[in-house]
């Protein structure tokens, strides 16, 4: 019997915890309507941006470079929001594809041939054309078809 009754006081107990955050702890702008009736309550939890030192923050890209492979390696060396690389690509001549982006919409799109082992860069690829190359039956055409000569690299080589 003594169990009942402690389950019993516990529940209360969990019972008015609740009530008391939801009305103490919510602003109440959040919870009542026009008519101040109770309404539902839609949640955001906003991603908090992780802090990185300046040197390795993917907003800090120089808009100058002595190179394409010295861009490529700084681009490489930040951190990123998305990092998706694909390793090996289903391509007769595209080796290798990577996505960088720092705000998880639109980044980096670096990819590396099969003859020449020479990488390409391109810039302001929103990330579902990413989705896009990795998920096609050729990426390469793909390539042609969806990216190539519109995501230009637009920062300047020297």
């Amino acid at each position: 019997m003594d169990n009942k009754k402690h389950l019993k006081v516990f529940i209360i107990f969990i019972a008015t915890f609740l009530i008391f955050n939801f009305l103490y702890c919510v602003p109440k702008e959040s919870y009542k309507n026009d008519n101040n009736s109770l309404a539902i309550i839609e949640v955001k939890f906003e991603e908090k941006e992780e802090y990185f030192p300046p040197s390795l923050s993917c907003n800090n890209i120089p808009y100058y470079f002595s190179s394409y492979e010295e861009a490529t390696r700084t681009v490489r060396s930040k951190k990123y929001k998305i990092k998706d690389i694909l390793d090996p690509v289903d391509s007769d001549w595209i080796a290798s594809a990577e996505f960088y982006s720092c705000d998880g919409k639109v980044g980096y799109f670096i990819y590396t041939t099969i003859k020449g082992s020479r990488d390409y860069i391109h810039e302001k690829l929103p990330y579902q054309l990413f989705l896009g190359f990795k998920n096609a039956d050729s990426p390469g055409s793909y390539y042609r078809a969806n990216i190539k000569k519109k995501y230009a690299f637009s920062h300047r080589i020297k």
